[in-house]
C-alpha cells in the first residue's frame, strides 16, 4: 500500500472476483463524494463447489450501527482513497483476525462511508479461511475490545460484541467463558435476538455431542 502510486486503492482476496463494472463504479462515487473516503458493494457468496450460499446487498442505514457488527465484510468489496492510510494507519499486524473490521472503524471516525448496494463481488468461501479459525478469532475478539474501548460507551454495542464472543466460545465448546460473555451480553441490553443467537450456537453443540 505504502509503494501504491493511485489515488485509490481497492482490495482482492486471492479466492475472490470483482465484476466487471466493479471498480468503474466505486471509482464514480469517490469522485464524486469528497467526504467520503471508503466505498464498499455487495457480495454474492458462494461454497467451494461454486455454489450459491447468500447475497448480501450494501446498505448505508445501518453504517450508524458499525460499532456492534461489520457490516461493511470482506475487504473486496471496499476501495479507499490512499490518503486514508496517512491519517487513519495501516493495518493492525497484531490482529490475525478482524483487521478489516479495525481499519473500518478508524476509517468511520475520520471520513464518510458510502454503499454500493447491488453485488459487485463474488466471495467464495473455504473451510480453511482464517475467519474459520474460531481459537484465533477469540484472541483478535479480545484484543479489538481492548484497543476500541469507545465501544463500551453503548450498552447496546458492548452487549453484541459480547454476544458474538460468546457465540465463538460456544462454537468450540467452551461453555464455560461462553456462558459467562453470554450472561455480560444480555445483562447489557437483553433483547430476545441476541439471546436466540446464543442458545442456538449452544445446542447445536449439545446436539453434535
Amino acid at each position: 500500500m505504502l509503494a501504491a502510486r493511485g489515488e485509490f486503492i481497492a482490495f482482492l482476496d486471492s479466492d475472490d472476483m470483482w465484476l466487471p463494472m466493479k471498480l468503474a463504479i466505486q471509482l464514480e462515487i469517490l469522485n464524486k463524494r469528497e467526504d467520503v473516503g471508503l466505498v464498499y458493494c455487495g457480495t454474492i457468496e458462494i461454497d467451494e463447489k461454486g455454489c450459491l450460499k447468500k447475497i448480501r446487498y450494501a446498505s448505508t442505514k445501518r453504517l450508524h450501527n458499525l460499532w456492534m457488527k461489520n457490516f461493511i465484510g470482506t475487504l473486496s468489496t471496499v476501495m479507499v482513497r490512499k490518503e486514508v492510510f496517512d491519517r487513519c494507519g495501516l493495518f493492525d499486524v497484531n490482529l490475525e483476525a478482524k483487521e478489516d473490521y479495525d481499519l473500518y472503524l478508524r476509517i468511520a471516525q475520520n471520513y464518510g462511508i458510502s454503499a454500493y448496494k447491488i453485488p459487485l463481488v463474488i466471495r467464495r468461501e473455504h473451510q480453511d479461511q482464517i475467519t474459520k479459525d474460531l481459537r484465533k478469532r477469540i484472541v483478535a475478539h479480545h484484543y479489538f475490545l481492548t484497543k476500541h474501548v469507545e465501544i463500551q460507551r453503548s450498552r447496546k454495542a458492548y452487549a453484541y460484541q459480547l454476544s458474538d464472543l460468546a457465540h465463538l466460545y460456544l462454537r468450540i465448546g467452551d461453555y464455560k467463558n461462553g456462558l459467562y460473555y453470554a450472561r455480560q451480553s444480555i445483562g447489557l441490553y437483553p433483547r430476545v435476538s441476541l439471546f436466540k443467537k446464543i442458545l442456538k450456537a449452544y445446542w447445536q453443540k449439545v446436539i453434535k455431542k
